[in-house]
């Protein structure tokens, strides 16, 4: 019985040992192709890395996410697919079923917590956050100001383009809906302090569009980039 007892605790060693060792190298080994944000953030050529994905969101938005009835709003070209031709009087002439159809259809699903706000939010709100980061990492990143000029007027007119489409789609008020919501224009990548806007679609669109588009020229004309106070 003893001789039995001692057998088992060598097994249950053994087998101890062996799952331990076993797994140590598979936990601690990283990913060979993972790159830092930090690497990522401290240059001109990690940087226009980013801008280059954000310009690619921008054109073809999130194409792996979604349903039918999100499908239309795929980028750029999409909605402006959806501005042109949605209205009231939208009728199908095949079975596409009703999702496809909502797609071009004034409809009040449009005003709800669903998937059209969901997908239209994602689409330009990514994009504002990684123009952003473009814009907060210039400052200390390596490269020459020309680089960084350029790359700051892009991620401008990116981020400017981006609250148009949220303004085209969301500011308008509409007898179904409740009067205009508040609205975040975000400048600030690092903390994301949002200052709230209750103003008229006239000033908003002043201060965020074409407070950007405004920046976005000084950049590319290397002037000095200060930030009007009716801007802020």
């Amino acid at each position: 019985m003893k001789k039995l007892y001692n057998s088992i605790k060598i097994i249950l060693a053994s087998v101890l040992l062996l799952s331990t060792g076993s797994c140590n190298d598979e936990l601690t080994t990283g990913s060979s192709t993972a790159v830092s944000s930090e690497i990522i953030l401290s240059s001109t050529t990690g940087l226009n890395m980013l801008l280059r994905a954000s310009y690619n969101y921008l054109l073809f938005g999130d194409r792996h996410a979604g349903g039918q009835e999100t499908g239309t709003y795929v980028g750029i070209p999409g909605f402006n697919l959806y501005y042109d031709i949605s209205g009231e009087d939208i009728l199908s002439t095949g079975f596409y079923g009703m999702s496809p159809l909502y797609c071009y259809e004034f409809h009040p699903s449009r005003t709800e917590a669903g998937a059209f706000a969901n997908k239209i939010w994602r689409q330009y709100y990514i994009v504002v956050n990684q123009s952003n980061l473009i814009i907060d990492a210039l400052p200390d990143a390596t490269g020459t100001e020309a680089e960084k000029n350029i790359l700051k007027g892009q991620s401008l007119a990116m981020r400017g383009i981006s609250y148009f489409h949220l303004i085209m789609n969301y500011q308008q008020t509409y007898a179904i809906s409740l009067p205009n919501l508040d609205y975040h224009c975000w400048y600030d990548a690092k903390t994301l302090q949002a200052f709230r806007l209750r103003l008229s679609r006239r000033w908003f669109s002043y201060t965020c569009c074409r407070g950007n588009l405004c920046h976005q020229t000084i950049a590319r004309n290397d002037r000095p980039q200060t930030v009007p106070s009716s801007y802020k």
